[in-house]
């Protein structure tokens, strides 16, 4: 008996379309005489050369990665994970695509699996790779798909938040689908540490920090707990980092975020903001110790994600709502010239 068995992929599933043979689980296609030279015979056990398959597998999984499909790329590093189980590439990119096809309702969750893999695809690297400088471009490209997909997640999170009329709820669905992102970016910054220590690497550290850094960016939307884990991580890499514990670091979007969101320093709702930081936070110790690191923190915030839709629709519903409680507690929002403290 005989079969036709696909050079791509292996498989036995072609079937006539439109006069082409069609491979139903990579979709290759092949003229008639083509598909002649693929037919084997099946006699008791099927023996199929596979010499090619992982290398025609690669060339597909990494045209999907490069013209961004996930559907494909997904499909394909699967197939190169079941036959090269160690191999960190297909590990990493086998999730990264399942979790970039995730729907909104399960964001959260798609997060806390990709960070869930980081651990067993840095140590696939260490394993396999000998080479320093190789390592380190590996984690760093790890680290730039990281923060592609919360950059996703928070774009479609907030197209999706935006349904909500009003202000509040906007910032309770915020809220909500936030932490995955959180947990992700200290997933990341765990593994960059961890692995930056162990390479006595620089760069690999000034990745983890900025990781956390970015994970605190997100403070006004966390607990108090969770606030404090993500500070602990900072400050085990930067010592001199310090907050404030009081309620007024739920003000900390002040200048730089407010300027991007806003569009200008110079406007109602950000001479609001700057009222309140002046006239009220700098007032104490520890509120202009948080300023400081607020200073610290949202340039770098600001020049990675200003750009993004995602960004101005995360944080204008929340200033929204702080700029109006501020209003109605008797903050102005006539014109203002910042005070030195």
């Amino acid at each position: 008996m005989k079969a036709f068995v696909c050079e791509m992929c292996g498989s036995q599933e072609l079937v006539k379309q439109d006069g082409m043979y069609v491979c139903q689980h990579c979709g290759t296609k092949y003229a008639p005489e083509e598909a002649k030279k693929l037919m084997v015979e099946l006699s008791g056990s099927v023996e199929i050369d596979n010499s090619k398959k992982l290398e025609n597998l690669y060339v597909l999984a990494r045209r999907a990665k490069d013209e961004g499909n996930s559907e494909d790329g997904a499909k394909y590093y699967a197939q190169i994970a079941l036959e090269a189980p160690n191999d960190w590439e297909a590990q990493f990119y086998k999730t990264y695509f399942e979790c970039m096809q995730t729907k909104i309702a399960y964001m959260d969750s798609a997060c806390v699996k990709l960070g869930n893999c980081l651990e067993s695809v840095f140590s696939l690297i260490d394993q396999n790779i000998d080479d320093i400088e190789a390592k380190q471009d590996n984690y760093l490209k790890i680290s730039s798909k990281c923060i592609d997909f919360v950059t996703m997640v928070m774009d479609n999170t907030t197209k999706h938040g935006k349904n909500y009329a009003s202000s509040a709820n906007q910032i309770e669905f915020m809220e909500k689908h936030t932490r995955g992102v959180v947990i992700l970016l200290t997933k990341l910054g765990d593994e960059l540490k961890k692995w930056g220590q162990k390479e006595n690497t620089d760069k690999l550290l000034e990745n983890a920090l900025s990781s956390y850094k970015l994970a605190y960016s997100f403070s006004p939307l966390l607990e108090q707990n969770e606030k404090s884990v993500i500070i602990q991580r900072i400050q085990s890499l930067d010592p001199n980092f310090q907050v404030s514990t009081s309620s007024t670091q739920t003000t900390s979007s002040g200048c730089y975020v407010a300027t991007c969101v806003y569009g200008s320093y110079d406007c109602p709702q950000v001479w609001t903001l700057r009222r309140y930081r002046d006239n009220t936070i700098a007032k104490t110790w520890y509120g202009r110790a948080f300023i400081k690191t607020y200073y610290a923190i949202s340039p770098s915030l600001v020049k990675w994600f200003g750009h993004s839709r995602w960004f101005k629709r995360l944080w204008k519903p929340y200033l929204n709502h702080l700029v109006k409680k501020l209003r109605d507690e008797g903050v102005s929002d006539r014109p203002y010239q910042d005070r030195k403290w």
